[in-house]
């Protein structure tokens, strides 16, 4: 009967250490397959926005923890003017992982585009925090940010200039 019990354990130990390994494989199969149509979408995404997010949506469906599938979603809907949208992606993605740098900077250009240069400037502030001694996503933010500035001191200029002619004449 002891010995029955010790073949019972084993094969159920061996079951289990099977399905873990199992289950590992397919994981690892699907973030393979998502990598994959993420890597597709990108190359799509300057031409055809819709098609690129199915693929970066399909990516997603295969591992829903793909920050970069929801960086390209929102992208997707950059593209084509909806930035209410892109901005629930990115969301999405830092809620994922906070300090995802690539996520900060294009949500901070999204806020941008949104006319939320606050937000813009908090993503920033992150930004510096994680790139204390500077690097290629606080400067692509620091970047846009200022020309955002120069543009919105200029229409500020431009519409005085309009207003001080109209009175002179």
């Amino acid at each position: 009967m002891r010995f029955l019990s010790t073949v019972i354990v084993s094969a159920m130990l061996s079951t289990a250490a099977t399905t873990a390994v199992i289950s590992q494989q397919t994981s690892e199969k699907y973030q393979s397959i998502s990598q994959h149509l993420v890597a597709e979408a990108n190359a799509v995404l300057d031409s055809e926005a819709a098609e690129a997010r199915s693929l970066y949506e399909r990516a997603l469906t295969a591992d829903p923890s793909n920050i970069q599938a929801m960086i390209g979603i929102a992208r997707t809907y950059e593209k084509v003017g909806r930035i209410g949208s892109s901005l629930k992606y990115y969301r999405k993605a830092l809620e994922l992982d906070p300090n995802d740098r690539t996520a900060l900077t294009e949500q901070a250009l999204a806020f941008l585009l949104k006319d939320m240069p606050e937000k813009a400037d908090d993503n920033r502030l992150k930004l510096s925090q994680l790139c204390p001694n500077g690097c290629a996503a606080l400067e692509k933010t620091e970047t846009a940010i200022e020309a955002y500035r120069f543009d919105q001191e200029k229409e500020a200029n431009e519409t005085k200039e309009a207003t001080t002619s109209d009175n002179a004449t």
